[in-house]
């Protein structure tokens, strides 16, 4: 009876192993980050391109754009991470999220009490901070996250 029980618990650590269950939803995150990423560069870039940025408004292009290539480069990195199965990659993971979160709060700060500030840099934050409140604390207690990224 007690060597089955082994057999059990061993399949079942064995279970939590692997990119799967609830872990796929930050992984497929993980993959499309740079590509959206990528594309508000481009067209951020293609909308600035040849205009005069309005008064006001260069700080907040400015930290959009420098945290978008962050992102690109810090997303693909993360793919490498992941793919590889990592041990940092939950870390990084969290800090891109932080990274993203804190970037659109500062543009809205930036555009608050502008004629610029709008509804959809509330949007920004939210679209970015619901997901944030799920998956961190999901990378920092899963069992599945520390048995799955255990490569130095």
């Amino acid at each position: 009876m007690a060597e089955r029980s082994t057999v059990m618990e061993g399949d079942r650590r064995h279970e939590l192993d692997g990119v799967t269950g609830w872990l796929i939803l930050p992984a497929i995150g993980t993959f499309i980050a740079p590509l959206s990423y990528a594309w508000s560069l481009i067209e951020t870039w293609r909308l600035m391109a040849g205009i005069t940025i309005p008064r006001g408004l260069g700080a907040p292009i400015a930290i959009e754009m420098a945290a978008s290539v962050i992102s690109v480069l810090g997303w693909s990195w993360a793919i490498y991470l992941l793919v590889n199965k990592k041990a940092i990659y939950p870390k990084v993971f969290i800090a891109l999220v932080l990274l993203n979160l804190t970037s659109a709060i500062i543009v809205a700060a930036l555009l608050a009490g502008t004629r610029f500030s709008s509804a959809s840099a509330a949007a920004d934050i939210g679209r970015i901070a619901i997901p944030a409140l799920v998956w961190i604390p999901y990378m920092l207690i899963s069992r599945r996250v520390k048995k799955t990224f255990t490569h130095e």
